[in-house]
């Protein structure tokens, strides 16, 4: 194989990651061009008990704006590409993805709602944060792709299609430490460009990374992929 071929196979994502990073922008442009508003599909965690859990699906079909929303866009393609490789690129692949990224924007919904709950805004019992977007999704697909790097290609069977590598390689854990850095001074100072003052829902970030490096596995299992090595 050339490195012509390798190239544009670096680029090229998968018609399901392709398909979500353009459906949420899609989604964007026509709730602005409505004029609908976001709060209605907002999560949070008292949405849990007050019949309101299919917030936990909304929450990541809306956002603040085009920063937020074309910023999880590119996290999308950027990680979703190898791991759409990984899970395959047929029908019964695009459905593991999607599957796999709403399970990892569910995870990281209710790993947001937890911690809320655990550590109130201000300390305050009985004051809660709600979320939107997809970044608690696309950070699942970063913990996924952590087990990705440095990989080499099957040499049969399946040309292209990465390897799985374990969970705790210097890869993976480099990676998640970075985030977590990343994540908790964001947190903490709430310094983030393009989100005109909102919060960042930082524990939605580290929860679904989290599960995106766990579920991978069985995901990778049930697509046939490659096992993982050491």
């Amino acid at each position: 194989m050339d490195a012509t071929s390798l190239d544009q196979r670096a680029i090229r994502a998968p018609g399901a990651i392709l398909a979500i990073a353009g459906g949420i922008v899609a989604l964007h442009a026509l709730r602005v061009a409505l004029q609908i508003g976001a709060d209605p599909f907002a999560f949070a965690a008292s949405d849990l008990w007050r019949g309101r859990a299919y917030t936990l699906l909304t929450h990541m079909l809306v956002h603040a704006n085009w920063a937020h929303v074309v910023t999880n866009a590119v996290f999308i393609l950027a990680f979703g590409a190898p791991v759409g490789r990984l899970l395959g690129q047929d029908v019964r692949g695009a459905i593991l993805v999607s599957t796999f990224f709403v399970v990892c924007g569910v995870m990281a919904a209710l790993g947001f709602a937890g911690l809320d709950l655990a550590f109130p805004p201000g300390g305050q019992r009985g004051v809660e944060d709600s979320m939107i977007g997809a970044s608690g999704a696309a950070a699942g697909l970063m913990g996924a792709a952590s087990r990705l790097m440095g990989r080499t290609p099957r040499a049969a069977g399946a040309p292209g299609r990465p390897r799985l590598g374990p969970m705790l390689s210097r890869s993976s854990m480099g990676l998640a430490a970075s985030w977590v850095v990343v994540n908790l001074v964001v947190g903490l100072t709430g310094l983030a460009p393009g989100v005109e003052g909102a919060g960042i829902a930082w524990q939605a970030h580290l929860v679904g990374f989290a599960v995106g490096l766990i579920l991978i596995g069985p995901f990778a299992r049930l697509a046939g992929a490659p096992r993982n090595d050491s």
